[in-house]
């Protein structure tokens, strides 16, 4: 007995040396003070700069194989990264700038936890190099506490693995960075080759949603998908188009049944929203959403969606509207806006029909997932509905395809007084329907 006691007595410290260590490792990694001031807001103008940036690299067809040379400076990454922590700052806002030097990009960061019982800071700063042309971690340092170099590679692939688990939609992120080649960091720019595959750009354009939405999400939408597999299977064999409001009201029938049970009136519009655009694109459920055992749901009867005679403005609404309530309005208005900007570069031209019903595909989301009250009040009002002419302009007196020239000289650019002018009318014309009346 007294011997175990000793020996009880002797491990006592390494013991608690090594239950205390992971305490240690926390102080040492937090900070009460940031090390960076948060980010001003984007501007106006900077929000033109970032379209031009989305344009200029974009591949000039989606339909077939190309390569394209990008190079951004640092203000151009410090933009984009501003951008993103935009759209991702919630309740763990964070802070982040970016500077180059020969064959190295230097990443400083800051993220905001957790009042405990007062506010702490992660400080972050890394090195990443280049590495037989890839990116490679080099030094990593959390507030104090400096990683050792043979845990570099491992930290970072737990935490890229743990992404993709995480959310299936950043596989398609993964594949992108798998075609970039001849990547090259100097004090003034980063420059790297690209190949654009048409599945790839196919991939990310119906996945961006996916980066924003939860499991809880993931569930919804199966069901909501069923529920439209369920609406078209009841509409005549014969009836070869339908207007988008006979879908509407059913489906969001629908989701004031299932916001009753789940409470989340928000959540459950937002699904809903997401699944009518997988249906309108004609997207596979199970790709676009990685649902497991996805093969087992109903696959619907595809009926052609209308909106003023139009089923590329459905198209537009449940798009952008998917997009908006997932992503925020911001992200959903700057991919607009650079579509309209691309087509009238390399395709149809531009087109104020479409970016009008962009826009009221922006309106309905934020008015589905303002608030609670908001959410329940939107579902009545879509219920009540009996023409898309209550949410939806007439946009047959606009001008379409319109080309790059022609836009220029009407309207110089898309940062000019005359475009914003455009812009508040298409607001006007949307707030002035009945559906969005008093909201």
């Amino acid at each position: 007995m007294a011997n175990f006691t000793v020996l009880r007595m002797a491990l006592m410290p390494p013991l608690v040396l090594l239950s205390s260590l992971p305490v240690v490792l926390l102080l040492l990694s937090l900070d009460s003070e940031p090390s960076l001031a948060p980010m001003p807001a984007i501007t106006p103008s900077e929000f033109s700069q970032l379209e031009e940036i989305l344009l200029e690299n974009a591949p000039a067809s989606t339909s077939r194989a190309s390569q394209r040379s990008i190079t951004l400076d640092t203000e151009e990454l410090n933009l984009l990264l501003r951008y993103s922590a935009q759209l991702l700052t919630a309740s763990h806002p964070w802070a982040a700038r970016m500077e180059l030097s020969n064959e190295q990009l230097h990443v400083n960061a800051n993220i905001g936890l957790i009042d405990f019982p007062s506010r702490f800071f992660l400080n972050i700063e890394s090195t990443l190099g280049l590495d037989q042309g890839r990116l490679r971690l080099q030094q990593l340092t959390l507030g104090k506490l400096s990683v050792p170099a043979g845990l570099l590679d491992p930290f970072l692939d737990l935490v890229v693995t743990n992404l993709v688990v995480a959310n299936p939609a950043r596989t398609v992120l993964a594949e992108l960075t798998d075609q970039v080649s001849n990547l090259q960091l100097s004090p003034a720019a980063v420059s790297f080759d690209i190949q654009w595959q048409p599945e790839l750009i196919a991939g990310l354009s119906n996945q961006i949603w996916q980066l924003f939405a939860s499991d809880d999400d993931r569930r919804r939408i199966a069901y909501y998908h069923t529920q439209i597999s369920n609406i078209v299977a009841a509409v005549p064999n014969d009836i070869r188009a339908v207007p988008l409001h006979t879908l509407l009201i059913p489906l969001f029938s629908a989701v004031r049944e299932e916001s009753a049970v789940s409470r989340n009136p928000v959540a459950e519009n937002r699904a809903a929203f997401q699944a009518l655009s997988i249906y309108l694109n004609g997207e596979d459920i199970a790709s676009t959403t990685g649902i497991k055992n996805a093969e087992e749901l109903a696959n619907p009867r595809p009926v052609e969606v209308r909106l003023q005679q139009r089923e590329d403005l459905a198209q537009h609404v449940a798009s952008i509207a998917a997009i908006s309530s997932s992503a925020g309005a911001e992200l959903a208005q700057l991919l607009s806006t650079t579509k309209e900007a691309y087509d009238a570069r390399y395709r149809t031209g531009f087109s104020f029909s479409d970016l009008t019903a962009n826009s009221v595909g922006v309106a309905l989301a934020e008015f589905a997932t303002k608030s609670d009250a908001s959410a329940l009040e939107f579902q009545r009002r879509v219920i009540a509905l009996s023409d898309d002419a209550e949410y939806m302009p007439v946009v047959g007196s606009n001008r379409d395809g319109i080309t790059e020239a022609a836009f220029s000289v009407q309207y110089r650019d898309r940062s000019s007084t005359e475009f914003a002018q455009r812009l508040r009318e298409i607001q006007t014309m949307i707030a002035e329907r009945p559906f969005f009346a008093n909201q």
